[in-house]
């Protein structure tokens, strides 16, 4: 559980775990699971940022409490994840993004290495019909000139949330 603040309001406690659980479909729930108990065993944090974030807190401010628990679950086409603990390992993106991809052999990968992100990709697949699953290292980014790439280097989520708008 978490105390949050909206626009300078309490808005008061919401279990993530609990929320997460009524707003997933089963099968990104799981996805997520997966994709946590692979970066614990490497002893890394895994961290859900992005819209997916957003959609959730949406989702969950539309419902009422007499609403049951069989609400329509969000079905996903993005979802971004940032993995933390990875000074000493500043691929762990990439590297979590393979294990899975051995987990889930229907999703294409693409690996930027330079940025210390990957890509899994799921198209009009049964299970995941076309999702994008994005996993990065936690990073900074410093642009060494206007309109040029990002130099990138490993980070907390502390700064690579801070550097996300």
């Amino acid at each position: 559980m978490a105390l949050t603040w909206h626009c300078g309001l309490d808005v008061g406690l919401i279990d993530w775990l609990e929320l997460l659980r009524l707003q997933l479909k089963p099968q990104l729930l799981r996805l997520l699971e997966t994709a946590a108990h692979e970066s614990e065993q490497r002893g890394w944090q895994l961290y859900l940022v992005g819209g997916v974030v957003r959609d959730l807190l949406l989702a969950d401010s539309r419902s009422h409490p007499a609403t049951p628990p069989e609400r329509d679950p969000l079905g996903l086409g993005d979802i971004d994840l940032v993995v933390d603990g990875c000074r000493e390992s500043p691929s762990a993106g990439v590297v979590l993004a393979q294990a899975l991809q051995q987990l889930y052999p229907t999703a294409s990968l693409t690996i930027h290495g330079q940025f210390q992100t990957a890509e899994l990709y799921w198209h009009q697949d049964p299970e995941f019909q076309s999702l994008s699953l994005d996993i990065a290292t936690a990073r900074t980014e410093v642009y060494p000139y206007p309109a040029a790439n990002p130099v990138v280097s490993a980070s907390t989520i502390r700064l690579d949330l801070y550097r996300r708008d």
